[in-house]
Formats: C-alpha cells, sequence, structure tokens
C-alpha cells in the first residue's frame, strides 16, 4: 500500500491511498481520501513466467519453424505471433483494472473503458455467489468494481465515508 499527495481538493487537501491486497491496513483510510483498489503488481511475475514458459513453443514458429525443427506454414507463425499477445494482455490487465473510491463517487476501471457513479447515483452494493463486489445504482443496475475482495470490505467503507456501511461487521 503506498500514499501520494493529490492536487488540494475545494475543502482541503486530498489524499491517494492505494492498496494492492498486500498490506490493507497500513495506511488508514479516512473520509475524503481517494483510495485506489488495483490487483499486486507483484502478480507481474506470473506473467512474466508464463511468457518465459511459453517463448520456446512459439518461438520457432514465429521465424517459420516447427518445434522439430522443420518448416512451418505461415499458419504456424501468425499462431506464433498470437500466442506471444496473450502475456501482454495480461499485464495490461493486471496494470490498468482498478476501482477508485473518492469524495465525487465510485469509479470502475476496466481495460478499455470506465464508469463513474456518483454517490447520489448509487443505492448500494451488492455481493456476488463468486465473490465479486457491485456497484448498485438506483435505477437497479450493477457495475462491477474490480478489484474490490469481501475481506475489503471495512476499508470501502470508511473510504466511502460511510455512504457504503461495511455488511462484513457484526
Amino acid at each position: 500500500m503506498s500514499e501520494s499527495p493529490a492536487a488540494p481538493a475545494s475543502t482541503g487537501a486530498t489524499r491517494t491511498v492505494t492498496t494492492d491486497h498486500t498490506a490493507d491496513t497500513a495506511v488508514p483510510i479516512a473520509a475524503g481520501d481517494r483510495v485506489v483498489f488495483k490487483h499486486p503488481s507483484i502478480a507481474l511475475i506470473g506473467v512474466a513466467l508464463f511468457a518465459v514458459c511459453l517463448a520456446p513453443i512459439v518461438g520457432p514458429w514465429t521465424v517459420g519453424r516447427s518445434v522439430d525443427g522443420s518448416t512451418a506454414g505461415v499458419g504456424a507463425a501468425v499462431l506464433g505471433w498470437a500466442l506471444l499477445v496473450i502475456p501482454v494482455l495480461l499485464a495490461l490487465w493486471i496494470l490498468r483494472v482498478r476501482t477508485v473510491i473518492g469524495p465525487d463517487g465510485v469509479r470502475s476501471v476496466r481495460v478499455l473503458r470506465a464508469t463513474t457513479i456518483a454517490w447520489d447515483e448509487m443505492s448500494g452494493i451488492r455481493i456476488g455467489n463468486n465473490g465479486a463486489v457491485y456497484a448498485v445504482r438506483a435505477d437497479g443496475s450493477e457495475v462491477r468494481l474490480p478489484a474490490v475482495t469481501i475481506s475489503q470490505l471495512p476499508r470501502v467503507a470508511a473510504a466511502s465515508g460511510g455512504r457504503i456501511p461495511d455488511v462484513t461487521a457484526e
């Protein structure tokens, strides 16, 4: 978790607190903070290992050879290059996907798009069967909150300034 100052808001300075599931309680969250929930950067090591394991298999294909050394067709070369794109897409997903909770509302950032929900548009949260957390709008539509887990709901409640209740508290 890291803390970095953000630009001052109209009511005072707003802190940005970033949490990535590694040390969820290292920096306390106060109402008015901008909290970024993201995937841990250490997950990139898994992507790098996947790329290293994939390279000996698809590497010869990219230069027109099959694994046994014989000549491969154009289809194998295309397949080789296409398979090497997978680790790049996984790394992009890890680095880009996040949920930002701040004084303005909740922002769900996906790879290609982002959805912002203002606090007055939001009616609550829903926990899915698979443990996914969804923001529920007043009209009933739902937006998934990526990188937010059930164990982080107390921090979500603190970041929302009480607008989202801590459903895990007893």
